[in-house]
């Protein structure tokens, strides 16, 4: 078992360390006592073990002397940014610098932000229900701020389990989905026979008890001319000028025009690489591999 793996069984045994005033839990520091080894040396173990963890690239490193080359040019500039607040700081002071795009596994990425930070989250998935969703759910949840909203786009055929993960992970669900009507160019159909499908659904959840903007009626049907569009919308029903939404990165062109922020996560390289020189995003600034 490598040192970063003992690491993280003594934190799950004991809780992770809580710096300031009344230390609780087991810090790095607990560890690199009990393995009779350097914290520094500890440290890059444990830094190591979670890039490692989200990019396959780096696993594929020459041994471990290239490994730490390639993480130490990558990964350390932004892990410094997104580590936990010194003993001497205020939570306050622990602020997260939106208009970010994010690459890797998102579950893992946002156990590194701070809680209750989004004003609203909108998010594409299509995989079936399990222990990843389940633990996205609720990591959505805890950076989510009190009364705000989370959108899914999803496939109808999933919008039952998706359902149920987020209620037992605390979320208020909209028994039906939004039907959101696109307008494409030139609608196709698999098979002469078959209609055109040019709508989305989209789950509406909800943490605590917000109220949909704009002092208008909202209706659960809507038409758009793309996703931008309708992402806009529903922008404009859920938050504010300047609010930080949390997303996929097909939100990031909706943010720019609304004069929102935005904090986005990729887990496919190529996508993530594609969709910054779309949105002109410098993907190696923006990059981060820092997880617990």
């Amino acid at each position: 078992m490598t040192a970063g793996k003992i690491h993280g069984l003594f934190q799950s045994i004991y809780g992770a360390g809580k710096r300031g005033r009344g230390y609780t839990g087991w810090g790095i520091k607990d560890t690199a006592r009990e393995l009779c080894i350097s914290v520094g040396k500890l440290n890059e173990d444990v830094n190591l073990a979670r890039a490692f963890q989200i990019d396959p690239e780096l696993e594929k490193s020459a041994g471990r002397d290239m490994a730490k080359r390639i993480y130490d040019k990558r990964f350390k500039q932004v892990i410094s940014e997104l580590s936990e607040p010194s003993e001497l700081s205020e939570p306050s002071q622990n602020k997260l610098e939106p208009d970010r795009a994010f690459y890797g596994k998102p579950e893992l990425i946002l156990r590194e932000l701070p809680s209750e930070c989004f004003h609203a989250a909108i998010f594409e998935i299509d995989q079936a229900g399990d222990e990843w969703l389940a633990d996205l759910f609720a990591q959505i949840y805890d950076k989510l701020r009190e009364d705000s909203f989370l959108y899914i786009f999803c496939n109808i055929d999933n919008f039952s389990s998706y359902k149920n993960l987020l209620l037992a992970r605390n979320f208020k669900v909209q028994n039906f989905p939004l039907i959101c009507t696109l307008l494409p160019e030139r609608p196709l159909s698999k098979h002469p026979w078959e209609y055109c499908q040019n709508y989305e659904p989209i789950i509406v959840a909800a943490k605590g008890d917000p109220s949909l903007l704009d002092e208008m009626y909202h209706i659960a049907a809507m038409i758009a001319s793309d996703r931008k569009d309708m992402t806009k919308i529903i922008l404009n029903h859920s938050t504010q000028p300047e609010s930080i939404i949390l997303g996929d990165m097909f939100i990031i062109p909706a943010c720019q025009s609304s004069n929102r922020f935005f904090i986005t996560i990729e887990r496919d390289k190529n996508k993530y690489v594609h969709e910054c020189i779309k949105n002109k995003i410098n993907p190696h600034k923006d990059m981060t591999y820092k997880f617990t």
